[in-house]
Order: structure tokens, then C-alpha cells, then sequence
């Protein structure tokens, strides 16, 4: 093969085994090109994160010499980014404005990677120029692909009754006068809001069991496949003990919960709490999977990660060494959480995490000396970082795991 053909093979290979620094080339270009992107719905932007590697992976095979043909659809992870945002009130010029941003961060790191590959001058100036080729090639495919399937999505969108009823929750959210008979739904009760949704799959209102001897439900169709359902009983510590138990909901999804509160104002609290936890999740920043996720678990991180680059800066400046992504440094940094969690208790961090006090202890001294400083100094700062840090590291963590709902194409919306 010709020094051209070996040196793009080189680049693509490199694409693929670095995508953790290609992915980040890209969303620093969109987030600072496109931060309206990042205001939209989570369940677009989580999709948009999704999307990284899928697309880096394809366009690296485009760049290798003789590639296959390309495919004459979207990805699947594009797809679901550009339906889910045909499902809220985004306009489509921040889609593509992100997918332009983050094609030309993919180019910033092929332009940082072509001169590592060992090449002369020549040959580097031939790559360049093939790969640039290529990657807007394949941009500008995707937008044409994308444009049409958002305002083709976009004609789908009808108005189901739990659609409409979702409208009236609008409503009621926004401060507008609602009546109990436009809902259906008992207002003046203690109420628990809920987000659900189904990984990789769709949930219907009607799955969602609708009344008890004890609670009221009303479910409505939220956007891209996922269902708000709201239970309402006279009994507060009902409705904070069992009350999800009380929808019937299947194994396989998942739940972000809001905490009980009274009344129609209560009923909006809750929902607000229920949407922060379900961008949350969404996100990937809510901790490892589990079917069940409370507002109150994750509040923190809830509101520490509105401003995320600045929450990631605040953590990795308050931890230091203790940031390294390595075994000893993650040890510490767990026992440190565990510690601060358990009201800096050694006793209770070595119940806590199965070992002695005196293996606590040593553990201790060691992030005082990781962290230049000592723990006591410092103990708010410590706990919010540790947590921050451990958000972050969760997302990169699941990249892989399915967390967002479907599109249902079959379904008559």
C-alpha cells in the first residue's frame, strides 16, 4: 500500500481507539459553539451524548481506504436524537448547528492526531485533505437525512387524550388555572409525581394502573415515549412508603420520583422534582442503574450539575490527586465519600465498607496527603466534589447502557 492508503488506515485505527478524546474534542465544540443545545430537552441532549461514538466509529470506517458503501439512513442513536427533538419545542436550527459544531470539534482532533502518525509532510497534507473530505461528506448526508426525518416526525405528532392531558399539566405547571374536572384527578390530596419510562423500548399510558382503594392516578403521555403519572391519597406517608408499588408497573422500567407534597402547588413541586431527577438520570449522572430514583437521593447532584463544566472544574480543583482516574486514587476517594457520609465516623465508614477502623484510618491520612490539606478543613467542599466526581464518572461509565426510550413508529400518535 502507498504511504496515503497506510496513513488513513493509521488515522481511522486511531479514531477507534481513542474515542474517549475524540468524544471529548466534540462536545467541547458544541458546548462552546451551541449552548442552547444543552438548554433543550435531556432526552434530546442525552441522546446527542449517546450519539458520540456511533458517529466517530462511522466515520472512521468512511476515512479507511476503499470503504463500504455508506448507509443511506440515519444511525440509530442520530435517529433517536432527531425524533426525540421532533417530539418537544425545539426548532431545528440548534440540531444543526450541534451536528456542524461537533464535526468540526472531529475535525480539531484529526488535525491534533495527523501529525503523531510518523509521516512527511506530503503525505500529511494528503490525509488532511482526504479525511476533511470525507468527514464533511458524511455531515452532510446526515443533515439532509436528519432535516427530513425531524419535520417528517414533526407531522406525525397528534394529540392523544393522555397527550392532552399532559397540556393541562403544562398548564397547571405554568401557574394557569386548572380545574380538578379538566384532569380528572383529585387536587387537594397529598401527591407523588412520577417520570417513567421503558430502556430501549416504549410505555403506554394505559399500562400504568389507574386507580386503588387507597390512591387516585392519572398518567399522561409525556414526550419521547415517557409517562408522567401522578398518585394522589389522603395519607401522606402512604403516599411516600408505596405509592409507586401502587402503579403496577413492569420490571423492566425505570422511575423518577419526585417527594410528596399537598395540593395543587405540592402536585407542581413534585413533578419539578420528578423532571430534575429524570434529566438527571437521563443524563447518566444519577448513579448505577436501579429502577427506582428519588429526588432526595440525588439533590445534590441535581443541583450541582445545572452548570456541569463548572461543577467538574470546582470537583477536580477541591480533589486533586484524588481526581486520578486509578486504582489507588479511586480507593481512597471512595473510602473519603463513606466516611464524610457517615458524619466522619470511622466506625460507621468501617461498617459501612466491610474493614477495620485502623485500615479507615490509614486511608484517611492518605487522601490528607493526596489532598495537601486536612479533612476537616474542608469537609463541605469534599462531599460535594466527591459526588460531583462520582456523577461524572458514572456517565462515562453506562456510555453503553440503553437508558433512553424509543420511538414507537408503529404507533398511531
Amino acid at each position: 500500500m502507498d504511504r496515503v492508503t497506510l496513513a488513513l488506515t493509521a488515522l481511522a485505527d486511531s479514531l477507534e481507539s481513542d474515542l474517549p478524546a475524540a468524544k471529548r474534542f466534540i462536545h467541547l465544540r458544541v458546548s462552546e459553539d451551541v449552548p442552547q443545545y444543552f438548554t433543550a430537552d435531556p432526552t434530546v441532549t442525552a441522546a446527542g451524548y449517546d450519539s458520540l461514538e456511533p458517529i466517530a466509529k462511522e466515520i472512521a470506517a468512511a476515512i479507511r481506504p476503499n470503504p463500504d458503501p455508506p448507509a443511506q439512513t440515519l444511525h440509530g442513536r442520530v435517529r433517536e436524537e432527531i425524533v426525540f427533538a421532533a417530539r418537544t419545542d425545539i426548532a431545528w436550527d440548534p440540531l444543526e448547528d450541534a451536528l456542524r459544531a461537533g464535526m468540526t470539534g472531529l475535525w480539531e482532533w484529526m488535525m491534533a492526531t495527523i501529525p503523531t502518525l510518523g509521516v512527511d509532510r506530503s503525505t500529511q497534507l494528503a490525509v488532511i485533505d482526504s479525511a476533511t473530505r470525507t468527514l464533511f461528506r458524511w455531515l452532510d448526508q446526515t443533515i439532509r437525512y436528519a432535516r427530513s426525518e425531524f419535520f417528517a416526525e414533526k407531522a406525525r405528532v397528534g394529540h392523544t387524550a393522555a397527550r392532552r392531558r399532559a397540556e393541562v399539566v403544562r398548564d397547571l405547571v405554568a401557574g394557569r388555572p386548572v380545574r380538578e374536572e379538566q384532569l380528572g384527578y383529585p387536587l387537594m390530596r397529598w401527591h407523588r409525581a412520577t417520570i417513567i419510562w421503558r430502556p430501549g423500548g416504549t410505555i403506554e399510558p394505559r399500562a400504568i394502573r389507574h386507580s386503588t382503594e387507597r390512591y387516585s392516578v392519572m398518567s399522561a403521555e409525556g414526550d419521547n415515549g415517557a409517562v408522567w403519572a401522578f398518585v394522589a391519597t389522603t395519607d401522606a406517608h402512604h403516599a411516600d412508603s408505596d405509592a409507586i408499588m401502587a402503579l403496577g408497573l413492569d420490571t423492566d422500567v425505570r422511575v423518577a420520583a419526585g417527594s410528596v407534597y399537598h395540593g395543587s402547588a405540592g402536585l407542581v413541586r413534585s413533578f419539578q422534582e420528578a423532571s430534575d431527577t429524570y434529566a438527571l438520570a437521563l443524563r447518566k449522572l444519577d448513579g448505577r442503574p436501579r429502577k427506582v430514583v428519588n429526588y432526595r437521593e440525588v439533590n445534590l447532584e441535581t443541583l450541582l450539575m445545572r452548570d456541569q463544566p463548572a461543577a467538574s472544574r470546582m470537583a477536580n480543583a477541591e480533589l486533586g490527586e484524588l481526581a486520578e482516574q486509578t486504582t489507588r486514587a479511586e480507593k481512597i476517594r471512595e473510602t473519603l465519600k463513606v466516611y464524610l457520609e457517615q458524619a466522619c465516623s470511622t466506625t460507621g465508614a468501617a461498617r459501612e465498607l466491610g474493614i477495620s477502623e485502623r485500615t479507615i484510618r490509614h486511608r484517611l491520612v492518605t487522601a490528607e496527603h493526596m489532598l495537601g490539606r486536612p479533612i476537616r478543613d474542608r469537609i463541605i467542599q469534599l462531599g460535594a466534589a466527591v459526588r460531583v466526581h462520582d456523577a461524572v464518572a458514572w456517565r462515562d461509565f453506562r456510555s453503553d447502557e440503553s437508558v433512553l426510550p424509543l420511538a414507537d413508529r408503529s404507533a398511531v400518535l
